[in-house]
């Protein structure tokens, strides 16, 4: 009998400490780092929260800004995107092709990491190619920081890597016509409301260090309420890229398309951070103070210049554009098309 009651005290000891240990493993690790079900995943802090699609697109569908507690919700686009010269031609692909793909999920100090790792692809000629990327999210913060890496078995000439990609937008909580794109380009900036019916699919993708693209930032921001989601890259060396918007009438897709140096490799890395963010900016001025932020603290805005591109140049190209607002048909609705407004 006492033999009983002894193994039935050790059983309850032992439940209880591995009750306790449960309940600190749950502490260390807060439920909101990552939830979701079986269709989403999401990773992220009280101020920012994305959540993706798990499918091999592993689209970015959802943006929660915990600034404004609203939710930009998102059809979804593949991830990213790689092209690559083959036999004289480019060849496209996305992350719709991977074969095989998995994730995990890391908390180490005062950040979040989620890593990516997908290996093969459908078309025969990447078979021996794998695509990484990692997605950090520091504690209390409204920002995630984004990196990817190539790995081939044998050398491919890489023309661009499109990442991150958000799509597909139709709006940031409120009506279309309270949507505004900030690029800051052509010596100056353009404001452009209603953007979703912008101009034609991929413009602008203007390329960044120009004239052109003097800034490497591209925003959304809601006039009302709703807040600002924005991209930009912590790039110190001026790497040649482009921030590109898709305008398609009812919806738009944002996104980073990265040029590696055009020649024969089996690596490669981005070298800098795709920063993505969100504010409670109502205007383009304070939609880009967390760009103007980070370049402030730079070596190049104080007049230090260490990127080689600058030093070298010999012609710096201005331009500036303006649009009439009699240059829109007069038998068209007004919110009908995109207007701007320069800065």
């Amino acid at each position: 009998m006492r033999s009983k009651n002894l193994e039935f005290r050790n059983a309850i000891r032992i439940f209880n400490a591995l009750t306790i240990t449960l309940l600190i493993i749950i502490s260390n690790f807060p439920l909101i780092d990552a939830m979701g079900d079986s269709e989403c995943l999401l990773v992220g802090n009280n101020l920012v929260r994305l959540g993706f699609k798990k499918d091999r697109s592993f689209a970015l569908i959802s943006i929660y800004n915990g600034l404004t507690k609203c939710t930009y919700r998102f059809t979804g686009s593949p991830i990213f995107e790689i092209c690559i010269l083959k036999d004289g031609k480019i060849k496209c692909f996305t992350s719709n092709n991977v074969i095989e793909y998995k994730y995990t999920i890391l908390r180490k100090l005062n950040t979040i990491t989620l890593k990516y790792f997908a290996e093969g692809f459908r078309d025969q000629d990447f078979h021996s190619l794998s695509i990484s990327f990692s997605l950090v999210i520091p504690d209390n913060k409204p920002v995630t920081y984004w990196s990817i890496s190539l790995t081939s078995r044998r050398k491919l000439k890489i023309i661009s890597v499109r990442f991150p990609i958000i799509g597909n937008i139709m709006g940031l909580g409120g009506k279309p016509e309270d949507l505004c794109l900030v690029l800051p380009m052509w010596g100056g900036g353009i404001v452009i409301r209603n953007p979703l019916r912008f101009c034609c699919p991929g413009y602008p993708a203007h390329p960044y260090p120009t004239g052109e693209q003097w800034v490497q930032y591209l925003g959304l921001y809601d006039v009302n309420s709703a807040g600002c989601l924005y991209l930009y890259t912590n790039d110190t060396f001026g790497y040649y890229k482009s921030f590109n918007w898709e305008g398609r009438r009812k919806w738009a897709r944002l996104s980073v398309i990265h040029y590696p140096p055009f020649k024969h490799t089996t690596k490669y890395s981005l070298p800098y951070h795709v920063i993505l963010g969100v504010s409670n900016a109502t205007d383009w001025r304070s939609a880009l103070d967390p760009y103007k932020e980070w370049a402030q603290r730079q070596r190049w805005a104080r007049g230090n210049i260490s990127a080689l591109w600058l030093r070298n140049v010999h012609l710096v190209v201005y331009s500036t554009i303006y649009v009439e607002s009699h240059a829109f048909p007069k038998k068209t609705a007004p919110n009908r098309h995109a207007s701007f407004e320069t800065y």
